[in-house]
């Protein structure tokens, strides 16, 4: 059970203290979130436990207050030394202490793409709360375990409302909906733009070239071998084509910065892309200028000055 699940759009914070520093007027107290969980829910949710340990039935009312806060606000709170055995005070006049037994791995709680909070969390026997979450893990289809839930929640209290039933998967989804949408225009435009692109170059750089039909033409009557001239063209050719490259790349590695912010998990300096790139328009740039040279080389030079 949980207070404050993953991606569930409702993870309550509340202000804390800690032991043995000052404590700030409420107002200015910073804030944390707080999630009431059984025992059984880093195991169950497959948060590993990095220091100390978990709750067990004995942290219950009666027995002395217990927490677990997340391993980037461990580091925070004490960047030299463990947290746990460290207290940490909540409440309104900051008079009640728990203890920090145990340090969580981080959780992305309120979204993929968003930073990882500072979380506090508490054990359910010591600070029971209303509306907390079942939650439960199957190896088969989770849908199917909507009933078995309804059911064994009925056998307890058959008054009991049940609002929502939701598997992770669909949480996940609906968490990434905004950023498949962005991510899938973003597709959509830089495939139209790589299109054009591929097109504007190849044409710019087969025009030039054949502009060059006389130049090849006086060249060959001069006695220049053909893959002399060719490698001539190509050489010119992709010399315009990598400033341009350099020059591009620079952009994007800036512009992939900004897209980081909005998607999740991106790499903003891939280099299986920004080498796919270069690899593509290099490989364009050889075409459009080894056709129009191959085929101006095979031009008789007299003809080709006739031209002009």
């Amino acid at each position: 059970m949980a207070i404050g699940l993953p991606l569930s759009g409702f993870v309550p914070v509340a202000p804390y203290s800690v032991a043995g520093r000052p404590v700030l007027p409420l107002s200015q107290r910073p804030l944390a979130g707080f999630s009431v969980v059984s025992e059984s829910y880093f195991e169950m949710m497959q948060i590993p436990l990095r220091l100390g340990r978990s709750f067990n039935p004995l942290d219950r009312e009666g027995a002395p207050g217990v927490c677990i806060i997340n391993e980037s606000f461990a580091r925070r709170l004490f960047p030299h030394e463990s947290a746990v055995g460290h207290s940490i005070l909540r409440g309104r006049d900051a008079d009640i202490k728990v203890e920090i037994v145990g340090i969580s791995g981080d959780v992305k709680t309120n979204g993929l793409n968003a930073p990882v909070p500072d979380e506090i969390y508490y054990p359910h026997r010591q600070l029971g709360r209303p509306g907390m979450t079942v939650v439960a893990r199957t190896d088969g289809d989770p849908v199917a375990l909507q009933p078995i839930l309804r059911t064994a929640v009925a056998g307890v209290d058959k008054d009991q409302p049940i609002s929502l039933f939701q598997t992770m998967d669909s949480s996940i989804q609906q968490n990434v909906g905004v950023q498949r949408i962005v991510s899938s225009l973003t597709g959509v435009f830089a495939g139209i733009a790589l299109v054009l692109a591929a097109i504007g170059l190849y044409s710019v750089l087969a025009y030039t070239v054949s502009q060059r039909t006389a130049e090849i033409g006086i060249r060959m009557a001069l006695g220049a071998q053909r893959h002399h001239v060719v490698g001539l063209v190509l050489h010119s050719g992709l010399k315009i084509v990598a400033s341009g490259l350099v020059a591009g790349l620079i952009v994007a590695a800036v512009g992939a910065g900004l897209i980081q912010s909005l998607l999740f998990s991106v790499e903003p300096l891939d280099p299986m892309i920004f080498g796919g790139v270069v690899v593509l328009f290099v490989a364009i740039a050889a075409l459009a200028c080894l056709v129009p040279s191959l085929r101006a080389s095979r031009v008789d030079p007299l003809v080709a000055l006739r031209t002009e």
